[in-house]
């Protein structure tokens, strides 16, 4: 019997998060210095255009404003 190591424990909760319908994107793709970077620096630890995607979609109703303003407080609570 094999012992199981980190990256099969990695697949298995990738493939399980994929097939809940969430996305996939490698780590190193999204880095800052990435292929398609997706945050300004390794500090920052949310993907705002992700976030800002994701707001919009569940409150279609707001303004872009208030969506922004949400983003700025996720952002600023972060380094509190």
């Amino acid at each position: 019997m094999s012992l199981i190591d980190e990256d099969q424990v990695e697949q298995i909760a990738i493939d399980w998060f994929k097939g809940l319908g969430y996305d996939y994107l490698n780590g190193y793709d999204i880095a800052p210095d990435g292929d398609n970077p997706q945050r300004a620096d390794y500090e920052e630890v949310i993907l705002p255009s992700r976030l800002h995607a994701a707001l919009t979609k569940l409150n279609p109703s707001l303004p872009v404003s208030a969506i922004d303003e949400a983003i700025d407080r996720v952002r600023k609570h972060q380094h509190s």
